[in-house]
C-alpha cells in the first residue's frame, strides 16, 4: 500500500492497563483529535494495516485508545512504536496560513528578488514560533523564523516559499 495517500497523525507509545489499550502520541497536539476517527492505519513491519477504534479516552498525558481485536496487554505491546495514519483526504482543515509540516518539506525557497535560496528540509517547533530549516545548493543550513516579517508567501500547490531575509541570515560564501 502506498503511504503517499496517507498522513501520519500519531504514534503508539505503549500500553495502558491489561485489556489492550494503547497510549498515543498525538502529532497535532489538538485535543480530541482521535474522537471522530473510527478507522486508522498502522504502519507495521507488514506495511499499512487498517484497524477500527472501539473507544478513545483523553487523558492529561494524551489519548489512550482501545483498538478492536486488541484485547490484552501482549496484543497491545506488539503495536508499540507503530505510526498511526489516516487517509489524506480525512485530514483536518487548517486555518488560513497554517500548514502541515509534511507539506512544507521540499518547498523551494526564493528571496525578494526571486533568486533561489534552497529548500525546506525541516520545521522546528517549540514554545515560540516555528523555524524553517532550509538547505541551500551547497548543503548549508539557513534558519528562518516562520513569521510574516521574513516569510512573505507560501504556496503549497506550487511548492514555493517567498522570504525576505535580513543581513546575516544567509551563510557567507567562502573565498
Amino acid at each position: 500500500m502506498d503511504k503517499s495517500n496517507y498522513i501520519a497523525i500519531g504514534k503508539i507509545l505503549g500500553t495502558s492497563g491489561l485489556k489492550g489499550w494503547v497510549k498515543v502520541l498525538n502529532y497535532s497536539e489538538m485535543s480530541g483529535r482521535f474522537d471522530e476517527i473510527k478507522r486508522f492505519w498502522l504502519h507495521t513491519d507488514s506495511g499499512l494495516q487498517g484497524v477500527l477504534i472501539e473507544e478513545v479516552d483523553e487523558t492529561i498525558k494524551g489519548p489512550v485508545i482501545k483498538i478492536k481485536n486488541i484485547n490484552s496487554k501482549a496484543d497491545a505491546e506488539r503495536l508499540n512504536g507503530c505510526e498511526i495514519y489516516i487517509e489524506y483526504d480525512q485530514r483536518v482543515q487548517l486555518p488560513e496560513d497554517t500548514f502541515f509540516i509534511h507539506d512544507l518539506m521540499g518547498v523551494k525557497v526564493f528571496d525578494a528578488k526571486n533568486n533561489p535560496i534552497g529548500e525546506v528540509v525541516n520545521v522546528m517547533t517549540g514554545a515560540g514560533n516555528d523555524i524553517y530549516e532550509i538547505n541551500d545548493d551547497k548543503g548549508r543550513e539557513i534558519l528562518v523564523p516562520a513569521i510574516s516579517k521574513f516569510v512573505r508567501n507560501i504556496d503549497i500547490d506550487k511548492k514555493r516559499m517567498d522570504v525576505e531575509l535580513i543581513e546575516g541570515m544567509l551563510p557567507e560564501d567562502e573565498d
